[in-house]
């Protein structure tokens, strides 16, 4: 036989199979077991009959690769969250959609069709009226307005000084109505219009007023009064007492100087004292309050002191109430002018000045500040002086002499330089010759006066 029938079919070499693209297998299908056909090993070939051409198996299927466990796994997890998810918000979608209260339990065994009894409220009992407490300030009622009903206004603050700004509310009025404003020490009165507003269309307005500064301190009011209605609404307020205001012309000057002085919130008709630094001694000057604690314009002239910071002081003589306001005092310049800058002795001279301490006296001394003065003179209210002295030049004096004016006061001082001339008397003969026996006369002549000798 031909060694070629019993050589085996699988001596040949296999056929190569082809290669395919790897597919992603759907999630379906993850968990189908593949079937794979188990391939039998090679043998030989069994002829039963004669001999014929060999038959050629055909290429085996491709197999088809299962991903990993440990990612199946995986897409698992994120596939019942993703699940959960979206339970959770359909749930919760649910319930926000669902109207709150409507959802009651019945409690009364009737079903849905059946219609509950009807059960009447109780009729409440009605409150005994509770009487509106009214508030005193100082012994003035500040309760509830009475006026009209539906007006209101409210002081912001309600504790104030003079001259100080105040903000009134107001409310309850007309839309688009014109209201005054008056300020009033007492309920009752007329009182002083201050300002007017205008209401918006809700008929209400906001207002900044100054309060007056003749007010005094203790209770005042504010009234709000509608153009052409009876809408009227008040209010009441303090003025804060204890601390008096004080507002000075200027505050800077020297001695002598006239300055203008604007005072509040003193009581009424009292007595103001004014003290320079200390309150000891005497007052430089007594002022007197109006009826409403105050002073308008009062002049105070400005007294002796160190030059520099000085101190007011303005005292009630029945409140006991102080108030201070800090001045800067200047030096005085004072200057003087001599009858005349070279005299002989015996002649008078005489002085004018001007720069002085109001009436005080100056004392003029001569060559020297210390022993007695050789003259005194006094100023006036302003601090001057003229064709004062009447100093006689005495016969010691030569040359270049000096005199000091010293205020006595102010302690304000100015030196002067002048000079004494001397004496050049001249001599005449009534002849320069003669024969014995013959009288001859001299004429001695001074700057005054023209005298025989003998």
């Amino acid at each position: 036989m031909n060694d070629d029938l019993h050589r085996p079919v699988n001596d040949k070499e296999p056929p190569v199979p082809e290669e395919y693209e790897e597919l992603p297998v759907p999630e379906e299908y993850e968990e189908l077991p593949v079937l794979v056909e188990e391939e039998e090993p090679p043998g030989p070939i069994k002829h039963e009959g004669p001999p014929g051409p060999v038959k050629q198996e055909e290429p085996p299927l491709p197999v088809i690769n299962r991903p990993p466990r440990k990612a199946r796994r995986k897409s698992r997890k994120l596939l019942l969250v993703t699940l959960a998810a979206l339970a959770v918000l359909v749930a919760v979608s649910w319930l926000l959609n669902q109207p709150i209260g409507q959802q009651a339990i019945n409690t009364t065994g009737l079903g849905s069709h059946q219609a509950a009894p009807t059960i009447s409220p109780p009729t409440p009992t009605p409150a005994p009226a509770i009487p509106t407490p009214i508030v005193k300030v100082r012994g003035t009622p500040v309760g509830p307005n009475t006026l009209v009903a539906g007006a209101l206004i409210l002081l912001n603050p309600g504790i104030v000084r003079q001259g100080t700004s105040m903000g009134v509310n107001g409310s309850g009025f007309d839309p688009r109505a014109t209201v005054d404003l008056a300020v009033k020490q007492r309920k009752s009165g007329p009182g002083q219009v201050v300002a007017f507003v205008r209401t918006d269309k809700y008929g209400n307005f906001y207002e900044n007023l100054i309060v007056p500064a003749t007010l005094s301190s203790g209770t005042f009011f504010v009234e709000a009064r509608e153009r052409g209605s009876t809408n009227v609404a008040q209010a009441a307020g303090v003025i804060a007492g204890g601390a008096p205001q004080l507002k000075l012309g200027t505050q800077v000057g020297k001695p002598g100087d006239m300055i203008v002085v604007t005072v509040h919130g003193f009581s009424p008709d009292e007595t103001i004292k004014v003290y320079w630094n200390t309150m000891s001694g005497d007052p430089v000057a007594t002022l007197q309050a109006d009826g409403g604690g105050s002073i308008g314009q009062a002049p105070v002239q400005v007294p002796y002191g160190a030059a520099g910071v000085n101190t007011f002081l303005f005292v009630g003589a029945k409140s006991q109430s102080m108030v201070a306001a800090t001045f800067y005092l200047l030096s005085l310049y004072p200057t003087v002018k001599l009858s005349s800058y070279s005299i002989k002795a015996d002649h008078q001279m005489s002085f004018a000045g001007a720069g002085f301490g109001p009436g005080e006296r100056v004392l003029v001394f001569l060559n020297t500040a210390i022993g007695q003065p050789v003259a005194v003179i006094q100023t006036t209210q302003h601090g001057t002086f003229a064709n004062a002295g009447g100093l006689v030049v005495p016969f010691g004096l030569k040359g270049k002499q000096t005199l000091i004016f010293l205020g006595e006061e102010s302690r304000a001082s100015v030196a002067v330089n002048w000079t004494v001339q001397p004496y050049m008397p001249t001599a005449q003969a009534s002849t320069y010759g003669g024969l014995p026996g013959t009288t001859v006369s001299f004429y001695a002549v001074t700057p005054t006066t023209m005298q025989a000798l003998w």
